[in-house]
């Protein structure tokens, strides 16, 4: 039954409490305080409407992946996702990337455009490079208008239901915990994420933003490989199972 409240788990597509979405939040919020597991679905960050995330509670880091085990042999080539070098040309500005604004992810955070004054403020104290700030294509800024940063509006891709253009070539990209810290990692370019960012291990900080570097990311490039799915996979169980094993339940196909 649609929205039942007794059941052993919930599922759920996305986080984001906003237009068909919204009813889910009070299934999520259900779920979560009797202590059940909600498995989330939603689209991917990797190959974005080819690869999908699936997960329990969370999207985010705060979630449930089963990614650190039980490695799947050439993931890298069976999702069509390659690890680029460090982009050693990158540009000067650093991108500062918001997220939408009712999103679970963003729970417990303030105001966007508060948000983004902290953190450009955060900046200022260790470089005076150019900022760009680029909200979330459906969650805009309030004020467009921020002194001496340059806004960077989303534009669709033609042909393209919702991928937006998106360069990896900066100095440096800002983003609390969405799927773009995740992207510009995997193409080369240092970031600064917020602890429960899924790209939180590979973070800089702020005092070393000037000359800001990314650590070796096999290692993390491997889980995050771990986090995404094929449709056939998921239509086979594959992530199901390797969930039900995380929480120790009984699941079969």
């Amino acid at each position: 039954m649609a929205n039942a409240t007794d059941a052993d788990a919930a599922v759920i597509w996305s986080v984001v409490w906003n237009g068909r979405m919204r009813s889910n939040q009070s299934v999520f919020s259900h779920y979560r305080a009797e202590k059940k597991p909600v498995f989330i679905l939603e689209v991917g960050s990797l190959q974005r409407g080819l690869t999908w995330k699936l997960s329990l509670n969370n999207t985010n880091a705060l979630g449930i992946f089963a990614n650190n085990t039980n490695f799947l042999p050439n993931r890298a080539k069976t999702l069509g996702v390659e690890l680029k070098p460090v982009n050693l040309s990158r540009k000067t500005e650093i991108l500062i990337a918001s997220q939408h604004k009712l999103s679970e992810q963003w729970k417990g955070m303030p105001e966007i455009d508060q948000w983004i004054a902290d953190t450009i403020a955060e900046i200022r104290k260790y470089t005076q490079r150019p900022i760009i700030v680029r909200p979330h294509p459906r969650s805009p800024l309030r004020n467009r208008s921020i002194g001496n940063v340059s806004v960077e509006i989303p534009r669709r891709e033609i042909n393209s239901y919702d991928n937006y253009d998106l360069r990896h070539d900066y100095h440096a990209v800002i983003n609390w915990n969405s799927g773009v810290a995740i992207q510009s990692a995997i193409a080369g370019t240092p970031v600064i994420t917020g602890s429960s960012s899924l790209a939180h291990e590979i973070s800089g900080k702020y005092e070393n933003i000037e000359s800001i570097a990314l650590p070796d990311r096999d290692q993390w490039f491997n889980k995050i490989l771990h986090t995404e799915w094929l449709l056939d996979e998921l239509a086979i169980g594959i992530p199901q199972q390797r969930l039900l094993n995380e929480i120790r339940l009984d699941f079969t196909v």
